[in-house]
């Protein structure tokens, strides 16, 4: 419902909100699917699930507008992290 309300309200004040990031927001479909997505869709590899620092890098890199410039050691905190909790995500397939 949070992201609902931000993008509601992004919408209605274009001057007031300089950016705007939803991630998975329910409810959201897409007319056209992005190559990202349309490459998960065919089975390829799904980096919104990072298993290495280098995918998280390139989740990042795949999912902005522009480059988020975060440090290798960064990546491999938020890894490490995530990690644990990478099978649930996973059952989703």
């Amino acid at each position: 419902m949070g992201g609902h309300i931000a993008g509601v309200y992004a919408a209605k004040h274009p001057t007031v909100v300089k950016s705007l990031t939803l991630m998975c927001p329910a409810g959201i479909d897409a007319p056209v699917l992005s190559d990202f997505i349309s490459e998960i869709a065919a089975g390829g590899k799904n980096y919104l699930i990072p298993e290495t620092p280098e995918d998280f890098l390139t989740m990042l890199e795949k999912v902005s507008h522009r480059k988020v410039p975060i440090p290798y050691f960064c990546a491999k905190i938020f890894t490490e992290a995530r990690k644990p909790l990478n099978s649930f995500f996973k059952k989703g397939k």
